[in-house]
């Protein structure tokens, strides 16, 4: 028989333990201690801090231009370009929105990037409505939905690696990328637990993981 209890903020796993002792004139009765062991502590992880970053959706003819506070605006090509000089926003393929709107290649929070980094080997359609359906999200309806669904996409990737963060690879390798200018890289590193200045440097020393070998082959065996 198992129940579980809380107990000074950790979780006891509490058993039963069944035996005999003798009371009084010598009737055997049955006794029942319950035995708590204490399990680990849960892993505290900081709260999930998202980026406060507007959202932009471009179009053939229009775009959508959703700000941290939430308001969602339409807007020409050209207005929508003159958003992205003064602050990147949250997109899907920077070199095809740039192309819609008509501009070189800009700064942006690509959720491409993202979605690499938290899945690497994954595959998903480069279009905010391939990136939600390869999230299990709502596919979008407009370009509206699309904002909204690219929002979503960053909390899902950014939570998934907050339950990443205690394999040290991926912290490593973002500290490398954040050091090199990579736009994603602070908030992954707030998403892992830990500051850009004190993360390990050697993210790209994949052979660290190698297991060890010798350059000499074995001794043979024996008689």
């Amino acid at each position: 028989m198992l129940s579980l209890s809380k107990h000074g903020g950790r979780t006891a796993d509490s058993r039963l333990r069944v035996g005999k002792y003798y009371g009084p004139a010598g009737t055997a009765s049955t006794a029942v201690d319950i035995v708590a062991v204490m399990a680990d502590p849960p892993v505290q992880r900081p709260a999930l801090r998202l980026p406060e970053i507007p959202v932009l959706v471009a179009a053939l003819s229009d775009a959508v231009w959703a700000d941290a506070s939430g308001e969602i605006r339409r807007l020409e090509p050209a207005a929508a370009a003159a958003r992205v000089a003064a602050r990147p926003p949250l997109l899907c393929h920077a070199p095809a929105t740039a192309r819609r709107l008509g501009v070189e290649r800009f700064p942006a929070f690509d959720i491409l990037e993202l979605f690499a980094f938290a899945r690497p080997g994954r595959f998903c359609v480069p279009t905010p409505r391939g990136v939600a359906l390869a999230l299990g999200l709502k596919a979008p309806a407009d370009l509206e939905g699309e904002a909204a669904a690219l929002h979503a996409a960053m909390r899902r990737l950014l939570a998934e690696l907050a339950e990443a963060a205690p394999h040290w690879r991926p912290r490593a390798i973002a500290a490398v990328m954040a050091r090199g200018g990579w736009l994603w890289g602070r908030a992954v590193m707030e998403a892992l637990g830990q500051e850009t200045e004190t993360a390990k440097a050697t993210g790209l020393a994949v052979w660290d993981d190698l297991p060890e070998w010798s350059e000499h082959a074995p001794e043979p065996p024996p008689g």
